[in-house]
């Protein structure tokens, strides 16, 4: 068997595939073939087999458009055993066929076409046992943009050739049902024809849908008209929720439209068979409440505590914890007890006591949150989201006690002169060990000698973002109790110097020993977000030799580590800290009785003065695709 056969996967339970990605599509393309069974997905490829730090909306956001596109998610059919024939004035055999993963691209017709191609063309000259010609697979219809109806002439006008994904399945006998993910389901079988209807559907629905969605809401089953593979985005997801998810006909399964509309519970024979059965919403909506997550429990606020809380000195001994001042604060005070202080900056915190202050004295939020609390099981989407955007307005619209206010900002000046500083959201829902929470809050810059009506404006800004549609939705999925949720903030120096920045991700081995990964690009260029198609430089630290091992990309703007000798004696020194890190944030959880397998994320900066700084840390189980 040849290397590249052994990372083959049975698409619809019959076809020999690929799942591959193509990766920096704007400068300098190149093909990548995963193996299925170690990534959850091309994002998570990305993540750890490129070793690009990036979330999976960003992930989305780079491959979805045509102006930013950085990768390409896509499948290779193999062909080579049974060939398909296509007649058109003559035969062609094609041994090999491309399909894109959908990610509702936005790019037109005639865009998507020409992207198709080049990636047609890229097969040929970078995967050498595949140089004949392939054939493109399109959907026979349905909301995506590659289907035969938008492509069929673009395509033929860039002398390729296409056939339905259905074509394909027929010629190899694929299954016209596959169940994805085996879980039982109840509630209410609901046909979505449309993205915007997502919107309405609830975890008390199953959905039916002709279409792979962007994005999908908290539901009881899923079941698509259209065939999936186990790497869909839609089943990773489905996977990660513990959510029923099939793909089917209506032919091959008419029981839907018989139940259409109706509170059914679907359930599995000895035999993998579908068993419909009628049942009461009041039925439904029971056994759903029994399936839901085991809600999470977070760090109860303790305000017993000063509102501004120095994280280097004996405050933070007593009041550097989540209960006081948030996960991602309480990380750095954790940071500042063991890191050699030439690697780190000194940093400061507003504490929970501050937010309580505001909310029960300087607006009526708080009123208005356990109102919502108490009712959001009964109100729609439509109200809670209005209610949700009423407390933001009315804690922006606050105002923080005067001489509170007074002494904070004297205070900032006084630890701060003229120096622009970063006010990070901190809250007891993000950071923590079984919730990650990434990018649902936000962050704000400053700079110092402001007046106080300036500071208390953005700290109500950070404040707000605690209650928006997003953040309350994620907590509510995983069943957080919101009345107890509270934003306190991290401030720190920021990097207005900066030569590098980067993100580092560590992970125990089975020998004991720790790997390093290191996404690091030049200047202020962002690693998580990145613009102008920018590529970090990516590499595996050779810890015993202190130096670049297996580098995994370059970068296209300016080289750090790699090949440039001007920062390349930072690494032990890096490596050294970075080990510490691990081991402290391992250590620290062991303590607590958890003893999984973390990982650990860890965010730096080098200076123009060539001085290494660690920015932040956190626990890391495992990379999700959502």
């Amino acid at each position: 068997m040849l290397a590249q056969d052994s990372l083959q996967f049975l698409a619809y339970s019959n076809i020999p595939t690929w799942v591959a990605v193509a990766s920096d599509w704007q400068t300098k393309p190149v093909i990548h073939l995963y193996d299925s069974q170690t990534y959850k997905g091309h994002a998570d490829f990305v993540n750890r087999g490129l070793g690009r730090k990036i979330m999976f909306p960003e992930f989305k956001n780079l491959v979805k458009s045509y102006q930013k596109r950085q990768y390409l998610p896509f499948f290779i059919y193999d062909l080579r055993k049974k060939p398909l024939v296509y007649s058109d004035k003559g035969e062609h055999v094609f041994h090999w066929a491309i399909r894109l993963e959908d990610y509702q691209y936005d790019d037109s017709p005639e865009d998507l076409a020409a992207t198709i191609k080049k990636l047609h063309d890229l097969v040929r000259t970078q995967m050498p046992f595949l140089h004949t010609k392939g054939i493109i697979i399109l959907s026979a219809g349905g909301t995506n943009n590659f289907n035969t109806t938008k492509l069929a002439q673009p395509l033929t006008q860039n002398g390729m050739y296409y056939c339905s994904l259905q074509k394909l399945m027929t010629h190899f006998k694929a299954s016209k049902m596959e169940i994805l993910n085996e879980m039982p389901a109840s509630g209410r079988l609901l046909q979505i024809q449309h993205e915007k209807e997502l919107f309405h559907a609830s975890i008390n629905d199953i959905i039916l849908l002709d279409f792979m969605p962007d994005k999908l809401p908290p539901v009881a089953g899923i079941i698509t008209l259209v065939p999936q593979t186990p790497l869909s985005h839609v089943n990773l997801l489905a996977k990660n929720r513990g959510t029923l998810n099939l793909y089917t006909s209506l032919a091959e399964m008419p029981q839907l439209n018989t139940y259409l509309g109706k509170w059914v519970r679907l359930s599995f024979s000895a035999k993998k068979e579908i068993i419909f059965t009628e049942i009461t919403e009041a039925e439904a909506r029971a056994e759903n409440e029994k399936r839901k997550p085991k809600p999470l429990s977070i760090p109860t606020p303790n305000t017993d505590s000063p509102y501004l809380i120095s994280l280097n000195g004996q405050y933070a001994q007593t009041f550097g914890s989540a209960e006081y001042m948030g996960a991602k604060a309480a990380n750095y005070a954790f940071l500042l007890s063991f890191l050699d202080k030439k690697h780190i900056r000194p940093a400061y915190a507003l504490s929970f006591a501050l937010y309580e202050s505001v909310m029960l004295n300087g607006t009526n939020a708080n009123s208005l949150i356990l109102n919502l609390v108490r009712q959001k099981d009964s109100l729609s989407r439509e109200v809670i989201q209005t209610k949700l955007t009423e407390i933001r307005k009315n804690i922006k619209a606050g105002h923080i006690d005067e001489s509170i206010l007074f002494s904070l900002n004297t205070n900032l000046n006084k630890i701060y002169p003229n120096t622009k500083i970063r006010l990070r959201s901190s809250t007891n829902c993000e950071d923590l060990p079984n919730f990650n929470g990434a990018g649902l809050y936000l962050s704000e810059g400053l700079k110092t000698q402001k007046t106080d009506s300036v500071l208390n404006k953005i700290i109500l800004k950070v404040y707000a973002s605690l209650w928006t549609w997003e953040a309350f939705q994620e907590r509510e999925y995983y069943g957080i109790d919101h009345s107890k949720a509270a934003m306190a903030i991290l401030i720190h120096e920021a990097f207005p110097d900066e030569a590098a920045n980067g993100v580092i991700l560590t992970q125990s081995q089975a020998n004991g020993e720790i790997s390093i990964l290191v996404n690091v690009q030049n200047g202020d260029n962002p690693i998580v977000s990145p613009d102008n198609n920018a590529i970090p430089e990516s590499f595996f630290i050779d810890t015993k030799q202190g130096r670049v091992g297996k580098v995994l990309s370059r970068s296209n703007i300016a080289p750090v580590f790699v090949e440039n000798k001007k920062y390349q004696h930072l690494l032990p020194i890096l490596a050294t800290q970075v080990t510490l890190v691990h081991q402290k944030f391992i250590e620290r959880q062991k303590a607590f009785g958890d003893n999984r397998n973390y990982g650990v994320d860890i965010e730096f900066k080098i200076t123009q003065e060539g001085e290494f700084y660690i920015k932040q840390a956190r626990l890391l189980s495992e990379v999700l695709p959502e």
